[in-house]
């Protein structure tokens, strides 16, 4: 086993021979870091089974969402401030590619009313 080594420039003593000095060395770039969720509002759903139905459609376009529900808990069939059920949410880079892909749903689906 290799003993302790000495940082050339700062003089921090360190274990394990040939590698960065922690103190004095430029910190890498994390490639893996994961910008947070945020997440917006793609589309304001009249029922629960279509915020079920796009989710599913967008799922199908590998489009992570969201369903956030406006009914008062313990009040079925009342919304809160709304005249619609419910929001489906998708993360804001995604929100253009997931309006076109439930506008073009939308557009398929005979009788479909907004």
């Amino acid at each position: 086993m290799a003993g302790p080594h000495r940082c050339e420039t700062c003089g921090l003593l360190f274990l394990e021979p040939g590698s960065v000095c922690p103190q004095c060395s430029e910190p890498e770039e994390d490639d893996t870091a994961v910008r947070p969720t945020e997440w917006t509002r793609a589309w304001e759903c009249v029922d629960e089974l279509q915020a079920l139905t796009l989710q599913a459609e967008l799922a199908r376009h590998d489009i992570p969402s969201w369903i956030r529900s406006l009914e008062l808990p313990g009040y079925q069939g009342l919304i809160h401030t709304r005249p619609v059920w419910g929001w489906l949410l998708v993360d804001r880079e995604d929100l253009p590619a997931s309006q076109v892909c439930i506008e073009e749903f939308l557009d398929t689906v005979e009788g479909e009313t907004r």
